[in-house]
């Protein structure tokens, strides 16, 4: 029992505990989950509960996993879309002996213990690289395990949190097998970095590059390790734990190179950061109220003394100090974080790994606090007040309650830092001080975990989804369409807060949702958004729900679309009169088949020539093909010609210029069209070219709001635009630009539409656009007048065409002349079917199944070719037709794999041999 208590994980589990039911009590009074309304019901919460099922059927039932999954959008690979969420997550598997009714509870405690591990991997690791004291011991568990990038992933994404129990482990091996001939070291360090890998590929990307730096910074600064036979040692133990991962890992790797996230531009095109991201740096590090680029801060203020502390004694751990001066480098430059993001966009995600040597020199700082100098305590005193004037400073100099108490903390924590070197000497003679320091501790752990959250406690503001709705919406994904593709609207969770994607959810109920938002999206399909101008789609939702263009849905099958009474539905789908989870029932019959044959055939040059509503109706007709494929007779497009221009007064093609848009009406900018009585029941787009979007400098942005504030002749008596203009540069001095941020809106007789362009700060979800097709419903009788809201400021030019869509029946009847296959079957991992018998001589059938190197004829390994941009083409023969799926590098990988544990054997085995005969 002695024992117990002198333990430092039984003092660090209490105060763990502490700390979670100060921050979450509320959960488990509240009955609510940690499933909050984004992702965590968007993405996480339906891996769990689609790989939960799957796995629990092949246990149970034997039932065959698929490697492809026609649930997950239009189809995609399963070790793709789930190897990132649930595959290799060690902390899913537990999941198993609970029923799928229980989800909700094992999500939220399987969450909650993620954070509580990080604070035990960090004292086993800490404890065995450095000499620290029991408390400091604990202190640097409560810095590493609190911090706001805790508090952020532990409601958005908490699988996130596994990388920082992973992070100890993976410094010490490494440190361990660097440092000592103790060949055992090497199989933990293979173990730990097969974990990595397996566990998340893009986790596993960066703490591979983490850990090298801290390798690479270890030897430059220790040059006694630089071995021959410890460097041999780290490299072939990495090796071998990559070939033990590469099962899951290969796989990964080559549906990632084949997502849209790939082609990227570098950085987003950014060179520098925004001036408030440099000012915000200093109030990052100690609150997490700010959070720019995804460099997340909110640290325990003993963290950022410890790092004050360990810079100033540069010699004694150089090691450690080397890697605060690279990350500060690091921090500064866009593209050093896209290119540790990938190549993509300019994300700082990596800062998490700083929490080690941040938390291990608070640690160091604390069991030599005797050390301590007055200089160094006014340093720190100066690092505060940098810290609270960047944290007042990005905020507006409106001081709120919890910044103020972020600081508050951070300077009671100095004072309880240098009162044992004024008066005390040491922490031997008292626990006054010892016990304050903690009670400190704890609070600035509190404060940083409830950061950002407060609003969960209120009922009606709070993105937490309670038990009860959690096993409603489970339920609900049971009553959508099941024999085909449908597409269920963004708004199924309308009464809840936040903006969230929902399109993963029907897939748990084993629907065929089109919408998919995972985090690998084929760059195939994304393409073919790209070249039909789909406003809706972006390199995290390639597909989306098409902005309801009535032939593209058509075109991929979608015969139910759900939307909220008060939506309007594609053209073409009537009410069913039945009411699906709040939502309307649209369907329509005449859809393309999954394989049909298309009598006319365009190569992708032809194709290009055409408008964004013109491809659309091509495509119904007329296969398009690249290089691979030979274009005997171009087609001559007939459907496609039913698509014209509508002309407004003379003009068919009109050039926008608009130069301070807040010059028009509101903003506001009419156009008058000549509809014809024919065009009615037809699907009206707006297509954008060659869009040029220039934002307002900061003296453009101030010299704009300063006139519409004086234009405002309701102010009378009230106007004082001395204190206007004071304030406004209060609280827009340090602001960001919009980063290339607009929207455009279309309004034609009560249909709205809209187009966003993404900034360059929006990270992954930057989608530069220089053209775009909206979709304005159906042609109004006497209705002729469509009205575009541009953006308030900045600079807008465009070249705006207005289009009509063949009518409905003109649709189906191009439909109709694409010829299905006959006798089609679907199994996991195989369909099988037999061409039309009046198709014989198309050489290559369409087919709207999602590219993929992985599918082939069987019998044959050859590369299917790709028709109409994103999808497979089907090489036509006589007799029945079998395709066959097999997971690009799955088979190479297992075998990888196999040899990787056959290595890892001979070296454990061996070494047990060696140490019976010692």
């Amino acid at each position: 029992m002695k024992r117990t208590f002198k333990s430092t994980y039984f003092w660090y589990s209490v105060m763990f505990l502490i700390v979670t039911l100060v921050t979450m009590g509320f959960l488990f009074v509240g009955g609510v989950s940690l499933v909050e309304n984004n992702d965590g019901i968007g993405q996480h919460f339906p891996a769990l509960i689609y790989w939960h099922n799957e796995v629990i059927n092949l246990l149970l039932h034997h039932s065959y996993i698929p490697k492809f999954d026609w649930h997950f959008g239009l189809g995609q690979d399963t070790i793709g879309v789930l190897s990132y969420y649930v595959i290799g997550d060690i902390f899913f598997y537990p999941s198993l002996i609970f029923p799928a009714s229980l989800l909700g509870y094992y999500y939220t405690v399987a969450a909650i213990f993620r954070v509580y591990l990080i604070g035990i991997s960090f004292i086993f690791a800490a404890k065995r690289i450095s000499k620290l004291s029991q408390i400091g011991l604990l202190i640097g568990a409560l810095v590493y395990t609190f911090s706001g990038y805790t508090s952020r992933v532990l409601y958005t994404h908490p699988f996130f949190s596994t990388a920082l129990i992973i992070l100890p482990l993976l410094v010490l091996n490494v440190y361990k097998v660097s440092t000592s001939a103790n060949k055992r070291n090497r199989i933990g360090l293979t173990l730990v970095v097969a974990w990595a890998l397996v566990n998340n590929f893009y986790f596993g990307e960066l703490l591979g590059i983490g850990t090298f730096v801290f390798w690479i910074s270890l030897l430059a600064t220790h040059r006694e390790l630089v071995r021959v036979k410890s460097i041999l040692s780290v490299i072939l133990s990495v090796i071998t734990g990559a070939m033990i991962s590469a099962v899951i890992l290969l796989p990964s790797l080559i549906q990632v190179m084949g997502s849209a996230r790939t082609g990227h531009q570098l950085a987003n095109g950014l060179s520098v950061y925004p001036l408030s991201y440099y000012v915000s740096l200093p109030g990052t590090l100690i609150s997490n109220f700010n959070m720019e680029f995804w460099v997340v801060g909110g640290v325990i203020g003993f963290g950022v003394m410890g790092c004050v502390w360990s810079l100033r004694r540069w010699k004694q751990f150089k090691t450690t100090n080397v890697i605060f001066l690279l990350a500060v480098l690091a921090v500064m430059f866009p593209v050093v974080a896209a290119f540790i993001n990938g190549g993509s966009s300019p994300s700082n995600r990596w800062v998490f790994m700083l929490l080690f040597p941040i938390a291990l020199s608070a640690a160091r700082m604390v069991t030599n606090c005797v050390s301590l100098s007055n200089k160094d305590i006014l340093i720190m005193f100066v690092v505060g007040i940098l810290s609270a004037f960047s944290l007042f400073a990005i905020s507006g100099f409106n001081v709120g309650f919890s910044a103020a108490f972020v600081v508050f903390t951070f300077f009671a924590e100095l004072v309880f830092l240098s009162v044992p070197l004024k008066k005390m000497g040491s922490y031997g003679n008292t626990l006054i001080v010892p016990l304050f320091m903690i009670f400190m501790t704890l609070i600035n752990a509190a404060v940083i975990m409830r950061g950002t959250h407060t609003n969960q406690w209120d009922s009606e503001k709070s993105e937490l989804i309670s038990y009860s709705a959690l096993r409603k919406i489970v339920s609900e994904q049971n009553n959508y369409y099941t024999h085909g593709r449908i597409l269920v609207g963004n708004d199924e969770l309308g009464a809840f807060k936040g903006v969230a994607r929902y399109g993963n959810l029907p897939s748990i109920g084993g629907k065929h949702n089109i919408e998919s938002y995972w985090s690998l999206q084929n760059n195939d399909l994304f393409k073919f958004s790209k070249a039909l101008q789909n406003k809706a789609a972006n390199p995290n939702i390639a597909i989306s729900n098409l902005d309801n263009r009535s032939i593209l849905l058509k075109y991929l099958g979608v015969k139910h679309v759900y939307v909220r009474p008060g939506s309007g539905a594609p053209l073409g789908y009537k009410a069913t009169g039945r009411l699906v989870n709040g939502q309307i029932d649209y369907s329509t019959s005449n859809v393309l088949p999954l394989v049909f044959a298309q009598k006319e055939r365009c190569s992708a040059r032809k194709f290009s020539r055409l408008s964004p509503s013109s491809k659309e109706g091509a495509i119904i007709g007329t296969q398009v093909v690249n290089g691979a494929i030979k274009v005997r007779q171009e087609a001559s497009a007939d459907f496609a010609s039913q698509i014209v221009p509508i002309k407004r007064g003379s003009v068919v093609h009109q050039s926008i210029t608009v130069h301070r848009a807040q010059n028009l009406n509101n903003g506001a900018k009419s156009i008058n069209l000549c509809l014809e009585k024919s065009m009615q029941g037809r699907e009206l787009h707006v297509s954008l070219q060659n869009i040029v979007y220039v934002p307002y400098s900061f003296r453009q942005r101030y010299s704009n709001a300063v006139n519409q504030y004086n234009a405002n002749g309701a102010m009378g008596n009230r106007r004082n635009t001395r204190l206007f203009k004071m304030n406004w540069l209060k609280n827009n001095l340090l602001s960001n630009s919009n980063g290339g941020l607009y929207s455009i809106n279309f309004n034609y007789g009560g249909y709205k539409n809209y187009f966003n362009q993404s900034g360059r700060y929006d990270l992954s979800f930057f989608n530069p656009e220089s053209a775009t097709t909206i979709n304005l419903g159906e042609v109004q009788r006497n209705n002729s007048t469509l009205t575009l809201t541009l953006p308030p400021t900045g600079y807008i030019s465009f070249k705006l065409t207005v289009w009509v869509t063949p009518s409905i029946k003109q649709t189906d009847l191009a439909i109709s002349q694409d010829d299905a296959a006959k006798s089609m079957k679907i199994s996991p991992d195989k369909i099988s079917f037999t061409s039309p018998d009046s198709v014989k001589k198309t050489a290559v059938l369409s087919s709207t199944i999602p590219y993929s190197t992985g599918w082939h004829l069987k019998g044959s390994d050859k590369i299917l070719p790709r028709v109409n941009y994103g999808f497979i083409g089907i090489p036509n023969k006589e007799g029945k037709i079998i395709l066959y799926y097999d997971t690009p590098g799955l088979r190479t990988g297992m075998l990888v794999t196999l040899l990787g544990l056959v290595a890892f054997a001979i070296e454990a085995f061996g070494y047990k041999g060696r140490q019976k005969k010692k």
